[in-house]
């Protein structure tokens, strides 16, 4: 009966959480990541998107994404131990559906203004 129970309780709990995804048409950009020539965003609901061959086309869109986006990224320089270890120094422009811009820079570490809840960087 009490395994019934924490059934029970597992299945209205994975209900509640279901109920509270952000749909694709809400979620925004989460994060980035710049590696191997390749452009990794997440999104605020989970879904994660990739663009290989960014240095050949640095500006686009997130095609394949069920998230409509576009991409700028804008290099700076590259990383210390070559893109493939680590990211290069760039800023990274996602453009959501609504026409709001997110700024993203790489390395990671570059991003300590947006920690601080500014919008410039």
């Amino acid at each position: 009966m009490m395994a019934l129970k924490t059934l029970a309780a597992a299945g209205l709990a994975v209900a509640a959480l279901a109920g509270c995804a952000i749909p694709n048409s809400r979620a925004v950009p989460d994060d980035v990541s710049l590696l191997n020539n390749r452009l990794s965003v997440s999104f605020s609901n989970g879904v994660r998107c990739r663009v290989d061959g960014i240095s050949e086309q640095p500006t686009g869109a997130l095609t394949g994404c069920p998230i409509p986006a576009q991409y700028d990224v804008r290099m700076q320089r590259p990383g210390y131990f070559g893109d493939v270890i680590t990211e290069p120094y760039a800023d990274i422009l996602i453009t959501d559906a609504s026409g709001r811009v997110h700024l993203f820079k790489t390395p990671g570490s570059r991003n300590w203004s947006a920690r601080l809840g500014s919008d410039e960087g």
